[in-house]
């Protein structure tokens, strides 16, 4: 369920009528977020607040458990709720934590980011890292609601913005050639007013988690470029130096669209690969990874959670609006295209 006032946010939690209300935010977003909140709505004015510190590092066990003591410690029952307030590891964590304390606690989410607005807060999916395997612990649970507030945008910094972009991008591609054209006049720094597309990237999700929440058929085509992405994560998370997601989602996007335009079976066009590849490297950074770093990332795909056994999978562009879902490639081709992402970005 989307909700997209404050009026109805506040009536559907009286509804609800919760035991008790917690708050998960980041030290961010309790200073810029958690007070607009508060300010608006009644009911959380007696709300508890639990806080963590922002980044990818939170998403971890110790984390979780330290939550789960606190919501023990502050009596939290079976009816108690829990508001994730923040980006993508806010939602995540705070999703795995309400899914799994006293088997199931009700949560809502409250995306404060733009890569949580278009993708983290919806599909269900919940999760921490082991180590530096990216959402390797988890389960599929629903929020009970989303809370959709774009003003929230405007706290963040321009990184942040870019990161979010990158899913409205991996959207896009897989949505049809009327997004694909779309998105080609895009710029997310001139953009003011993102109602609009986040509205779209929204409904754009839904339709492939619709009727498949657990991945077990076309919600794989939401993974287009994530394969490559968590696997730069993981490389850089082991390092103690973590890339945004966005960013590796990005470069993940061109890596696998060269895979499917070069490979055997020239799953996509070279000019749209050449469309893809012009665009993505206006807005995004490169990653800097090495030649003599491809065989760790190479074993870091195989240990990625969306694979056939020991066999690297992918979702691979054909054209805008279609995806082959569970590619299986040699990694002679994939040690190609990152060659070439090293050589031409």
């Amino acid at each position: 369920m989307i909700i997209k006032d404050f009026s109805s946010f506040s009536k559907f939690l009286f509804e609800l009528n919760p035991s008790s209300i917690f708050i998960l935010s980041d030290t961010n977003t309790l200073q810029y977020c958690v007070p607009i909140l508060i300010a608006n709505i009644e009911i959380l004015k007696e709300a508890q607040i639990l806080e963590i510190e922002p980044g990818e590092e939170s998403k971890s066990i110790e984390i979780a458990s330290g939550l789960w003591e606190s919501l023990i410690e502050q009596n939290a029952d079976r009816n108690t709720l829990l508001l994730n307030v923040g980006g993508g590891v806010v939602c995540d964590l705070g999703g795995f934590v309400a899914a799994t304390y006293m088997r199931g606690i009700s949560f809502i989410n409250i995306p404060t980011s733009l890569l949580a607005l278009v993708d983290a807060s919806t599909g269900g999916k919940t999760g921490i890292n082991l180590n530096q395997y990216k959402n390797s612990i988890g389960v599929f649970q629903e929020a009970k609601a989303c809370f959709i507030y774009p003003e929230f945008l405007s706290t963040l910094p321009q990184n942040e913005l870019r990161c979010g972009f990158a899913e409205i991008v991996k959207h896009y591609l897989i949505d049809s050639e009327v997004s694909f054209d779309k998105l080609m006049f895009l710029n997310p720094f001139e953009i003011e007013d993102w109602s609009e597309i986040i509205n779209e990237n929204i409904a754009i999700k839904k339709r492939f988690v619709q009727d498949d929440l657990k991945e077990k058929g076309k919600r794989a085509t939401l993974n287009l470029g994530h394969t490559v992405a968590h696997a730069l994560e993981a490389f850089y998370i082991e390092r103690g130096r973590p890339v945004l997601h966005g960013d590796a989602v990005a470069a993940g996007i061109i890596i696998e669209s060269h895979l499917a335009s070069f490979c055997n079976q020239k799953l996509l066009s070279e000019i749209c690969f050449n469309q893809i590849f012009s665009y993505i490297t206006e807005i995004f950074p490169r990653i800097d990874f090495e030649i003599s770093d491809i065989d760790e990332l190479i074993r870091l795909m195989k240990h990625d959670k969306k694979n056939n056994q020991s066999n690297i999978t992918f979702s691979l562009l054909t054209k805008p609006g279609s995806v082959l879902l569970n590619y299986e490639d040699k990694e002679l081709e994939i040690i190609k295209s990152l060659t070439y992402y090293l050589e031409n970005v």
